[in-house]
């Protein structure tokens, strides 16, 4: 008894301390919401201090903005810089790159002073830099973004690093380079962060070498402009006025824009770290021209590379210490000052204490040893000479002295400042300088994120906490490093739980391993749906609800992903209330594995230890396969059953970020009280508290209310029937090659050959309509011969790789009209087309001025272009706020389609033939055909009364043809035919305006808003269809040459146009009424709102940066189930566009998707997409296959799948457990990466990305 107190007493007087220095990277995260609920005004109490202070001096913007810069580049983002020199610390403002510089520490003074009144002790300087820095920029017209918080305060200050890490106005082009990569940063963060040089100040000293001796030679550099030199020279002598300031940027040093990329344009960049972006590198040549011609872009990256910075060796951790700080005093030193001595004695008294009743009960003895180990995380700072300890150490006078015109790169390693070129050596001195430390974008990207209610608890459990558990180690296997760990543990119900972890290591052969794991995922594969959701049901309702459970897989196989770092263990003794808090009491107990260092091979594991009540010992077999899988996130997380035995897994304690974004509720609609009394009401009925509960579903009710687009085709075609009376793989899959005459763009539904050749008449173009095969293709696309990641967007819209659509047809043809020119390894887009060869963006200008009504990005929001050649009137549009559904056929014009996908602009393969097309009626705002060669006076003019349907009343069409304009006999007589036929449709003829610049002339209709032109018509030619015919019916229903009536019911959709774009977003459709039911049960008014909270909630805090998805690398997105577009809508502050698929048989919401300004189309996924392969960056898919499965096979699902998105894309899926597990097995049989499983109650959710791999046989002939 006295051993173990004295045991636990002298481990809480070591970790103590540790609370308020240690260092504990990767142990915590940062999320813009940490002190939403400790400290709601902080970032309201820095914009106002801030704001201030910029208005009393301009300069202090930029001056706050370069404090920050200058502290995460010395030991991370820590509020070092704002150390005086005290004891052992030497103070970073004595730094070269700080003395008689560095400035705005008297606003953080006010700011923090302001800030200990509103919450004491509690909001770090750190948070406040990076918060003041957001904050300089958006009052100087710069963007915003969100900041992520949660950052403590460093307790050292490094003066060597500040000397080095920062870069100098006079560092070579890759000196400054590598100084950033260093610190994880790339070329683009580079060009994006020195952008921040349009507002502030620079002195004479920091560059008057490029005005007298820039190379030693006594000349000044020839790369400054020189009357802009002579300009600088009147204030910048020789010698004397090294203090005098000059603007970084001369044209507008006060407004945050992208006006210092063009002065480096024009060679007019003050520094000469400045103008070598531009000078010195092809790469950061393009992008400074880039921003120069595009601030908003500028802005995007600018943004990203901000928080991208911010993240920078963070100090974090579970265990928030914030010590109280003032920047000009001193009094964070080293020593232990009297807060943190009462601190650790009241610490010690509790464990004891802890000890005390621990042992007062009788507790059997452990069956099996337990291991203990304590592992003190020091506060390291990350030094370039690799050291793990800041030395103090004197300046080298040589340095000092060194003449201004030399690179100063500081002390870098020798290898640190090669070429570019030298990647192996460039890539071995960064593991030497920095360890664990990734390079790459978003390395904190599959991170959990905390809950606020959840830190809070932590914070008032913080002295309370025992510091009995301990870490554990998994020994790792010499030959492959499969792991098994066995829970030992048992509770009986009339004992306490033991809180200490026992381990049993098996030390079974790696072969065995393997057999266990191939026999677990063919078990798994071989059992059908029905049967596994049966045992699943079985299994649920004879055991205890489960905890959360969540499985994560790491990328594996690059060397660079970020390690996690060690973090002392802490159990904590209200963990079930801290992970949900509808959680009954009592009824489990969740113990936390820890992290622990594998000091001989560099390797951290991971491990899970949970007991739970009646259940035998033994029975959790975990298998982890190290070398193939590395955590590289999420923190806590534990598994659901189905992943237990599945290979390639990591267990981790579970996080409460992903159940919280499964819900549909906030935890704010649920008080406390509500929590306790659900958590007794589920010992009565755990199934009803389940995961899946809380995710929206679908009300069976609801289905009746709704039609389906299956269920309103079936009844028009049948309306007019009576009218007219192998060897398996690990995963249980082996893949092949597609053996079809179309090669890397195989369309199945369009290259059905077997098909086509039955096909009695092409009259009506039915050989490009769809003909699907009777089973989906289980066949994979080959890549293009040298096919590379596509180029992202906007440079995409300009420019593609050849080899990636290498076609020339168009180029032949078409170059002259300035459709696409091949250009050497490109093919580039000049943005013209047959009726606009001077360029699109001119054309709808002009198309404006013609109708001034038509108000782009207003009034018209989403548009149909009929016959898009390669899509430049859709890819200007954008410009306009404007949504273009783009659309030709698989012709001999070779990949139109293929070309638009590719450069980032929406359109899908289809054709004006014999069917309707797949939208709704009356969804679109304008309908455009630029020369588009459709017979549209044809057949009664069958093909146009299809474009009446589609079309909005009151909505237009634009003809920009030659018969609008030239007067050639077959012109005229189509002319004369389409007057005649527009005026029988009562169509009003607004204006035929002729474009000079491009010699074309353009006829703009309007579609009646009322049924009057109808009624008042002699001739009933074209006939009105019948009040039966259902307009919204499309699925492979023929076209008729009729025209449906104008609704005239103020309560029907047609009778109003839609709000303004962006208000229609957010604003439920009038038509939508209360007394209907929605999809998930609400009233549908109700029903639409809930579902874009839900929507925009999920996607904010999970999306957009849980999943380890880089957005910027996102352009073409598909809602493989759409519902009411909430998906999409949460996306629209980013550069995407969203393709939303509303099923064949889910409820017709697709007039709601286009009501609200956002387009799609209907799509029966037993069948292939009419898309070209390798068409989209991102899929998602909302219990989309558990519906799927019950009617068709998910194989040639997933091999559609496959088949659609590009190397490099990825795939959220949110669903059942059973379909997540299945999904999970194929996706990993197509050797894509699976990052994250995460699953509980029967409900879950997969994140997954597609990789370059492709089988090398290929399959029987089609």
């Amino acid at each position: 008894m006295v051993h173990y107190i004295i045991v636990i007493t002298l481990l809480a007087l070591g970790l103590a301390p540790n609370c308020l220095s240690s260092k504990t990277v990767g142990g915590g995260y940062l999320y813009p919401q940490f002190y939403d609920h400790s400290c709601p005004k902080a970032q309201e109490i820095v914009r106002n201090v801030v704001a201030k202070a910029v208005a009393k001096e301009p300069r202090m913007a930029a001056s706050l903005l370069r404090l920050h810069f200058h502290d995460c580049f010395v030991k991370g983002c820590d509020a070092s810089i704002l150390l005086d020199s005290s004891g052992s610390i030497i103070s970073e403002k004595r730094s070269n790159p700080n003395r008689n510089s560095a400035r705005g520490f008297e606003v953080i003074d006010e700011i923090k002073a302001v800030m200990e009144k509103e919450c004491p002790h509690t909001v770090s300087c750190a948070d406040i830099m990076a918060l003041a820095a957001r904050d300089s920029t958006v009052l100087t017209g710069g963007p915003s973004w969100e900041v992520p918080l949660g950052r403590r305060d460093a307790r050292g200050a490094s003066l060597s690093g500040s000397n080095n890490n920062i870069p100098a106005p006079n560092n070579t082009f890759q000196t400054i380079l590598t100084k950033f990569k260093l610190q994880g940063l790339d070329i683009v963060d580079l060009v994006a962060l020195s952008g921040s040089h349009t507002i502030g100040n620079a002195r004479c000293t920091s560059f008057r070498q490029r005005l007298y001796n820039q190379s030693g030679n006594g000349q000044p550099d020839n790369t400054l402009d020189q009357s802009y030199a002579s300009q600088l020279r009147r204030n910048c002598p020789r010698s004397g006025g090294d203090q005098n300031l000059f603007f970084l940027d001369f044209v507008s040093p006060i407004k945050f824009d992208n006006s210092y990329f063009k002065n480096l344009l024009a060679n007019k960049g003050l520094l000469n770290s400045d103008q070598v972006l531009f000078t010195k590198n092809g790469e950061s040549r393009e992008l400074v021209k880039t921003y120069a011609y595009n601030q908003e872009l500028f802005f995007l990256q600018f943004a990203k590379s901000m928080i991208k910075m911010g993240d920078i060796s963070p100090l974090t951790g579970y265990r928030v210490c914030i010590p109280v700080c003032h920047s000009r005093v001193a009094k964070r030193s080293s020593s232990v000052s009297y807060a943190s001595t009462v601190t650790t004695v009241v610490f010690v008294t509790l464990c004891v204490l802890g000890v005390w009743m621990l042992t007062s009960n009788s507790i059997s003895s452990p069956q099996t040893t337990t291991t203990t180990r304590t592992v003190t995380d020091t506060n390291s700072d990350i030094a370039f000479s690799g050291s793990n300890e800041e030395q103090p150490s004197k300046i080298n006078e040589d340095q000092k002295d060194k003449a201004v015109f030399e690179d100063n790169p500081g002390q870098l390693p020798d290898e640190a400042v090669k070429p570019d070129d030298d990647k192996v050596s460039e890539s071995d001195d960064l593991d030497k300088v920095k360890e664990g430390a990734a390079v790459e974008e978003n390395r904190h990207g599959l991170q959990g994120k905390e809950s606020a209610e959840e830190q809070e608890k932590q914070k008032m459990s913080e002295t309370q906490i025992s510091e009995e558990s301990v870490l554990t180690q998994n020994q790792q296997s010499k030959q492959n490093g499969l792991k098994e760990v066995e829970d030992n543990k048992q509770m009986s119900n009339e004992e306490p739980i033991k809180v200490h972890q026992e381990e049993t290591i098996n030390n079974q052969d790696p072969s065995e391993d393997q057999d266990q794991i191939r026999a677990v995922a063919k078990k798994q594969i071989n059992e059908k749906p029905k049967e596994r959701r049966a045992k699943k049901k079985k299994k649920h309702a004879e055991s205890i609800e489960r905890p959360l459970e969540t499985t994560m897989i790491g990328k594996s196989k690059k060397d660079d992903v970020a390690e996690m770092e060690d973090e002392p263990s802490v159990n904590k003794p209200k963990i079930q209330d801290q992970l949900e808090e509808d959680e009954p009491k009592g009824t489990k107990q969740l113990n936390q594995d820890q992290l622990e260092e594998d000091e001989s091979k560099g390797t951290k594991q991971l491990n899970q230890d949970q007991l739970e009540p009646d259940e035998p010992k033994g029975n959790k077999l975990q298998n982890h396969d190290q070398q193939e899988s590395q955590v590289q996130g999420i923190d806590n997380a534990t598994f659901n059953d189905e992943t237990k035995d599945k290979p390639e897994i990591l267990n981790t304690t579970q996080t409460d970020t992903f159940q919280s974004l499964l819900k549909t509720k906030t935890n704010q609609e649920t008080t406390e009280k509500d929590s306790q009394i659900e958590a007794q009401q589920q010992h009565e009925s755990t199934s009803e508290e389940t995961l899946g509960s809380t995710i929206p579903k679908e009300s069976t009710e609801s289905k009746n209310a709704w039609k389906s687009q299956k269920a309103q085709s079936e009844n028009e075609k049948e309306r007019r029937r009576d009218e007219s009376s192998g060897k398996e793989g690990l995963y249980g899959y082996t893949w092949h090659l597609c053996n079809v005459t179309a090669g890397p763009d195989y369309i199945p539904c369009l290259d059905n050959e077997k098909a086509l050749k039955k096909l009695r008449s092409t009259r009506h173009f039915e050989h490009r309509e769809r003909h699907c095969p009777e089973e989906g293709p289980t066949c994979l696309v080959p890549l293009p011969k040298g096919y590379k990641r596509p180029i992202s967007w906007p440079k995409s819209r300009d420019k593609i790789w050849y080899n990636n659509v290498p076609h020339t047809k168009l180029a032949e043809f078409k170059g002259h009209q300035n459709w696409v020119k091949v250009s050497g390894d490109f093919l580039t887009f000049p943005g013209g087309g047959t009726q606009f060869i001077h360029g699109a963006l001119h054309y709808i200008d002009f198309l404006q001025q013609s109708v001034p009504n038509l108000k782009w990005g207003k009034r018209t929001r989403v548009i149909l272009d009929v016959g898009c050649g390669v899509a430049s009137f859709g890819g200007y549009l954008f410009d306009r706020d404007v949504l273009t559904m783009s659309f030709a056929p698989k012709d001999e014009h070779e990949a139109q389609v293929q070309f638009a996908l590719e450069r980032g602009i929406p359109a899908i393969s289809a054709v004006m033939g014999s069917q309707r097309l797949q939208f709704p009626c009356r969804v679109f705002d304008v309908v455009h055909c630029a020369r588009c060669r459709v017979p549209w006076h044809a057949e009664n003019g069958m093909l146009l009364l299809e474009l009446n349907r589609v079309l909005r009343p009151g909505g237009y069409f634009i003809w920009s043809a030659t018969p609008v304009y030239q007067k050639l006999p077959e012109d005229v007589e189509i002319w004369n035919a389409m007057s005649s036929l527009t005026k029988a449709m009562c169509w009003d003829l607004v204006t035929i305006k002729r474009d000079k610049l491009n010699s074309v002339s353009a006829a703009i209709y309007r579609k009646p808003i009322t049924n009057e032109c109808y009624d008042k018509r002699s001739d009933n030619n074209p006939p009105m269809c019948k009040e039966n015919d259902d307009a919204n019916a499309v699925w492979h229903v023929p076209l008729r040459a009729c025209m449906h009536r104008v609704p005239i019911n103020p309560a029907e959709r047609g009778t109003r146009w839609p709000a303004h774009w962006p208000n229609r977003l957010q604003k439920a459709p009038y038509w939508l009424n209360r007394t209907q039911m929605g999809i998930y049960g609400k009233p549908a008014p109700q029903d639409f709102l809930k579902d874009y909270e839900h929507w925009t909630r999920v996607v904010s805090k999970l999306y957009m940066s849980g999943l380890g998805i880089s957005w910027s690398n996102v352009r073409n997105v598909m809602d493989m189930r759409a519902v009411y577009g909430g998906f999409a809508a949460a996306l629209k502050d980013i550069k995407v566009w969203v393709m939303n698929v509303v099923n064949l048989d889910s409820p017709d919401t697709l007039p709601i998707i286009y009501e609200r300004g956002l387009f799609g189309m209907y799509h029966d996924w037993c069948e292939s997409f009419s898309t070209y392969p390798r068409s989209y960056d991102l899929l998602h898919a909302d219990h989309l296959f558990s519906k799927l499965e019950k009617r068709c096979k998910l194989q040639p699902v997933l091999a559609e799948v496959d088949r659609i998105v590009r190397p490099g894309g990825k795939l959220i899926v949110r669903d059942e457990s059973d379909a997540i597990g299945e999904v999970e097995n194929l996706l990993k049989s197509l050797h894509w990466e699976v990052h994250l499983t995460f699953s509980k109650d029967q409900e879950g959710i997969l994140s997954a990305q597609k990789g370059d791999w492709r089988p090398t046989a290929y399959q029987a002939s089609i």
